[in-house]
């Protein structure tokens, strides 16, 4: 099938108590955006609904990011992994 495709962040900021508030916001979204790629990597084909979009709306960022895997990375092309 070819080498998965692997894509790497990093951030470094400095600053004091509105950096600390602007980062809680960010870590947030990247931990969001990796429990949605996590679930994306263990979804069967046979059962392709998006585990985050149970219950009633408003839905989280995760059914969004789970979305977006879905549709622009397709099955098997990429793997995640969070250190």
């Amino acid at each position: 099938m070819g080498n998965p495709a692997e894509l790497r962040l990093a951030l470094v900021c400095y600053g004091g108590v509105s950096l600390a508030v602007y980062m809680h916001g960010v870590t947030k979204e990247l931990q969001s955006l990796i429990w949605a790629a996590r679930a994306f990597d263990r979804a069967s084909p046979e059962k392709p609904e998006n585990p985050f979009r149970a219950g009633n709306p408003p839905y989280g960022t995760e059914a969004a990011y789970y979305r977006h895997h879905r549709r622009h990375l397709g099955r098997g092309h990429q793997r995640h992994r969070a250190e």
